[in-house]
């Protein structure tokens, strides 16, 4: 029967994705007997209701009502393992006779449901295909992918390859780094078809997809052994690994953007730690017995103390264990290194260093009578104290207090040591770098203390950022040039052109042309005629007549 398709599409309505994810095949116990089933036509013997019919059966309707089919076959054979994506079906058992036993029954419960079984698809034997993976005794491999650089072209063509990409991850041992240029490539113009080229670092990545492709492997799950989680502290954010034995059951990737500006490395580990539980969890019922993560003792104690992301993982019955040294294997992950924070939360014996910013400058005050004062790259108050901060940690090896009035600062600073600045593009997030790299590379420990600004409190801590702040408006220490000063005065004061020439020394053609431009002046100006233009007789300039 030739069906045609195209009336079908017309009346189909958009429901978002089709499915949340695909089964994991990893946790089919090793050696256990498998069979591959494919059902005859699901999609066209679903019955379904008038008002559904716009739908169709192409979304998670089918899903439930296969499950419907399968529930009480499950419900009687508990040892047996059944596995559906929409109309394909896996069972797996550890004996053959096992299988052979549930298909009659199998078979009568689907055409209960209007379900018929395409006996031309049924697969058996030691090696079968499912949802593009080849099962294997002991492990899986994915279907080679065939990546067609020359067809990428349109923000459409690079969704798609992605897409396939994201769904043989599990198998790949690339980190969210490595692809990163490709992930690059999906930011911009909204519109689907609009143009995108592939940059020589794009090219790498696919290049490392198709390499990851040849050697990807993993192994089935091992009902005897323990499931153990190993976190690897890769750049950019950590990945996960499932593992019996050090051979990898399931790769996890975190996400290549987090939902902050600046995201802590140790909290991106304690997110990702959480998801592993939750997928060994879903696979086999039961907690991962081991967690390696590659911190020392102090650290994790550090973190559990500071952090109430790691502290929640405590509820856990897995146990933790600090491993630093591993094999070669797993070695080439940990290139991102975890370093002390130098950021105290306790005063430091040392001298007080005060900063502070205006939308011009910044400046810095070492007791008793060291001033510094400097341009900023930035118009906001808050983000130009971030240069100054950065020069007294540069200027000051020692251990010193930090003191700011800056919340924006204050905050900032004791995060980015192990944080992960996303991207280097902009002022801002290159002042970041700066800071992660003086932090990372500092022995000695600074203590930021937040203070209030134009209070009246006593003491040398207010007088001190007192000074600092009147530095910067000190009429000397003047980071404009006279035209500019002069406008910002004209705009304020509304002087006239000779008081600008006399009070700023800049030229009468200079200040004329302030006044000229400044549109509350307008009115009070004498009106120029132009050439060859003249007033009528007894007319005098803006006159009304």
């Amino acid at each position: 029967m030739l069906t045609d398709l195209r009336q079908v599409n017309e009346s189909m309505e958009e429901m978002g994705a089709l499915q949340p994810g695909l089964p994991v095949l990893s946790w089919i116990p090793i050696h256990w007997k498998i069979w591959a089933i494919d059902l005859k036509d699901c999609f066209y013997t679903i019955p379904l209701q008038e008002k559904d019919c716009k739908r169709f059966a192409f979304s998670v309707h089918c899903q439930q009502y296969v499950d419907q089919a399968l529930r009480s076959i499950r419900s009687k054979h508990p040892k047996v393992m059944m596995i559906h994506y929409m109309d394909d079906i896996l069972l797996a058992a550890t004996t053959v006779e096992q299988l052979e036993a549930l298909f009659p029954m199998l078979l009568q419960h689907l055409s209960e449901f209007n379900l018929v079984i395409a006996e031309e698809k049924i697969q058996k034997g030691e090696e079968i295909s499912y949802l593009g993976s080849l099962i294997g005794p002991c492990e899986i491999k994915p279907q080679k992918i065939q990546i067609r650089m020359d067809k990428l072209q349109t923000l459409n063509d690079f969704q798609k390859m992605l897409g396939d990409i994201n769904w043989i991850r599990p198998f790949l041992k690339l980190t969210t780094e490595q692809l990163h240029p490709l992930f690059q490539l999906l930011e911009g113009d909204a519109n689907l078809k609009s143009p995108r080229t592939l940059t020589p670092e794009a090219i790498s990545a696919l290049k490392n997809v198709e390499e990851a492709l040849n050697t990807a492997l993993l192994t089935r799950f091992d009902p005897h052994q323990p499931v153990e989680v190993k976190i690897l502290q890769t750049p950019h954010v950590p990945t996960a690994a499932v593992v019996q034995r050090d051979k990898v059951i399931l790769w996890i990737h975190s996400k290549s953007q987090s939902g902050k500006a600046i995201p802590l490395y140790p909290l991106l580990m304690g997110q990702i730690i959480k998801r592993a539980i939750k997928v060994v969890i879903q696979g086999i019922g039961q907690y991962p017995e081991v967690i390696h993560i590659p911190v020392t003792k102090a650290q994790l104690q550090d973190w559990i103390e500071s952090y109430t992301e790691w502290a929640s993982l405590l509820q856990f019955p897995c146990f933790f264990r600090s491993q630093t040294n591993l094999s070669p294997f797993w070695k080439i992950f940990n290139q991102y290194c975890i370093v002390s924070n130098p950021i105290s939360n306790h005063l430091v014996d040392g001298p007080n260093i005060f900063v502070d910013a205006n939308p011009q400058a910044a400046a810095i005050f070492s007791p008793p009578n060291q001033h510094m004062i400097f341009h900023t790259p930035f118009s906001r108050t808050q983000q130009n104290e971030l240069p100054a901060a950065l020069l007294a940690l540069w200027k000051h090896p020692e251990s010193f207090n930090l003191i700011v009035d800056s919340q924006y600062v204050a905050q900032a600073l004791p995060k980015l040591t192990n944080a992960v600045i996303q991207s280097k593009q902009g002022t801002v997030n290159l002042i970041f770098s700066k800071l992660q790299y003086v932090l990372r590379n500092r022995l000695c420990s600074v203590y930021v203390l937040h203070v209030r600004s134009h209070t009246s409190l006593p003491g040398p801590i207010i007088l001190g950022n007192h000074i600092v702040d009147q530095a910067l408006e000190a009429p000397l220490l003047s980071f404009s040039s006279p035209a500019a000063e002069a406008q910002k005065a004209h705009d304020k004061f509304h002087q006239s052109a000779r008081a600008l020439q006399k009070q700023f020394q800049i030229i009468k053609a200079q200040a004329r042309l302030i006044v000229k431009a400044c549109p509350k002046c307008v009115p009070f100006q004498p009106a120029s005629n132009k050439e060859g233009a003249q007033n009528p007789q007894g007319v005098h300039p803006l006159h009304i007549w």
